[in-house]
């Protein structure tokens, strides 16, 4: 399964793929916007994982930027953002292993 991160902060994108690397999965992280739209139109993802606040944009944004059958995960810490019709899930910041894991492992298991 293909699964790709967003967000600005790099650290982020760095522990992000250092907690999934055991998942078997391919993971790519972003820290730019265009980059992570190209390589969504080029290289399909099964999954992404989307912050919401990002400098020149939001998360909503990019979510709608990209093939809307992808599931999206909305990553912000403002628990107050409302923009579930384009997002499948919303993970509150700082998030958890286990919940990140958890959640790709069941759409690995849907996608089989």
């Amino acid at each position: 399964m293909r699964v790709y991160y967003l967000d600005d902060e790099t650290e982020l994108c760095d522990i992000f793929l250092e907690m999934l690397s055991r998942t078997g999965h391919e993971l790519e992280a972003f820290s730019v916007v265009d980059e992570f739209v190209d390589r969504c139109c080029s290289q399909r993802p099964d999954l992404v994982f989307i912050d919401f606040r990002l400098p020149t944009t939001t998360g909503e944004r990019v979510a709608s930027m990209i093939h809307p059958d992808i599931p999206k995960v909305l990553m912000t810490g403002e628990l107050s953002v409302d923009c579930g019709h384009l997002f499948a899930q919303v993970i509150a910041k700082p998030f958890k292993l286990k919940q990140l894991v958890e959640l790709v492992n069941s759409y690995s298991d849907k996608s089989n």
